[in-house]
């Protein structure tokens, strides 16, 4: 298994809570959150796993 870390500037914190709110149902997804523009997300993915 692989983790990931995303941590990355969104053009605003209304857009950066919509991408977190997108993505946090997603079940590679551990934890996903805005903190105003700033958004921070962990996945963990099965080694075999393509995108």
């Amino acid at each position: 298994m692989a983790a990931y870390l995303l941590i990355g500037e969104a053009p605003s914190a209304d857009f950066a809570a919509r991408l977190a709110d997108r993505y946090k149902e997603c079940p590679e997804v551990h934890f996903i959150a805005a903190f105003g523009t700033m958004l921070v997300g962990v996945w963990y993915l099965e080694e075999t796993k393509r995108w």
